[in-house]
């Protein structure tokens, strides 16, 4: 049977890295071809390679409106589907939604994989749109937590949905090493962006000097608030404190340096980057937003929960750890079991008992 992920690309970000996971590790079911679909080619180098049983395609080269992208890529998907006898196509985000239903063909199944949130305050009423046409016209929605589960059927009386978390990348596991204990670094990893509110880190880390001066704090990733937050470190003289590295094409070498993982998101679907560092054994410590992080940390467990926009609490949480190694080595013990969750062979049996229940395998 043929399975077909429709996307942006395999670039930056955790929509693309997902699907690559995912796809690398479905084409080892029996009796499913797994297709990967972008909606133009790449442009640049992509960061997120396809095992080569995955087969690669593209629907667009031209530019236009948002109109006309849409009916020309709703008729590149409809022809791809006939030619390659597709079974079921899965739109990664909701902006893909509308292209996959005015693409579909008779008998073929439609899964709308939500890589948000319904409650993100930041969406526009064009995103609830699409959301109300994949949970009425879809065979099926796809969220990354329980609450944006409940949210799809409070908002939308959604009936056909399901919640199925993201896998963690295999390869981690091979990179990973044991969690040290000595190191006194944090990392925070995302887009410089409004959504995960880096610019408020460097408050954090003024608040935090003042506690303790034993750390340092790596920024990975690029956006348009670089510039910003940048400004903020040299306002608040943190030059020799936190440092911005800019964006890697593989993080995960890297983990293995740090003692803890901080996340400041306003609002997140399902956060990879907490994910990750709990593979390496990392403590997390994030705000309590309303999705993602309160299903992966056990706060006081493996990490810690801070009221939104606490960065006071946040400074206070982050110097308890650097300063008692002891606890430390014990979240990170439950960290690394807290990973184990989130296994790749179990996440792609779910998925693929969700094809089989849909009458495709």
């Amino acid at each position: 049977m043929n399975v077909c992920f429709l996307l942006g690309g395999f670039y930056s970000g955790g929509i693309g890295r997902v699907v690559s996971i995912l796809a690398n590790r479905l084409v080892d079911e029996p009796n499913l071809i797994v297709h990967a679909v972008t909606l133009r080619p790449a442009e640049k180098k992509e960061i997120y390679s396809l095992d080569s049983e995955v087969k690669r395609s593209y629907l667009i080269t031209k530019k236009g409106s948002v109109k006309k992208i849409l009916f020309s890529a709703s008729r590149e998907l409809r022809k791809y589907i006939k030619e390659n006898d597709i079974d079921v196509v899965v739109a990664c985000g909701n902006v893909f939604y509308p292209i996959v239903l005015l693409a579909k063909v008779k008998k073929v199944k439609i899964i709308c994989w939500e890589h948000s949130n319904v409650y993100n305050t930041n969406d526009n009423d064009g995103q609830t749109i699409l959301r109300w046409l994949g949970a009425k016209l879809s065979n099926k929605i796809i969220t990354l937590t329980e609450c944006d589960k409940d949210g799809y059927r409070k908002k939308f009386n959604a009936k056909r949905i399901q919640r199925i978390y993201n896998p963690i990348d295999p390869q981690l596991y091979m990179e990973s090493e044991e969690y040290n204990p000595k190191t006194k670094k944090i990392i925070s990893v995302g887009r410089f962006c409004y959504q995960k509110h880096f610019e408020e880190i460097p408050e954090i880390a003024k608040k935090l000097n003042d506690i303790t001066q034993d750390w340092t704090w790596d920024i990975y990733g690029n956006g348009e608030l670089f510039d910003d937050i940048h400004q903020k470190i040299e306002k608040y003289g943190l030059e020799n404190k936190v440092f911005l590295k800019g964006q890697v094409g593989n993080l995960y070498s890297l983990y293995k340096n740090y003692s803890m993982i901080v996340m400041t998101s306003r609002y997140e679907g399902f956060p990879m980057t907490l994910l990750e560092g709990a593979a390496n054994g990392l403590p997390m410590l994030s705000y309590d937003i309303l999705t993602g992080p309160n299903e992966i940390i056990d706060n006081g467990v493996n990490g810690y929960l801070i009221d939104e926009g606490n960065s006071e609490e946040m400074a206070r949480k982050i110097a308890s750890l650097l300063l008692n190694k002891e606890k430390r080595l014990e979240f990170s013990k439950e960290s690394q079991k807290t990973a184990k969750r989130f296994d790749v062979n179990s996440i792609a049996t779910e998925w693929y008992k969700m094809f089989k229940e849909l009458n495709i395998v």
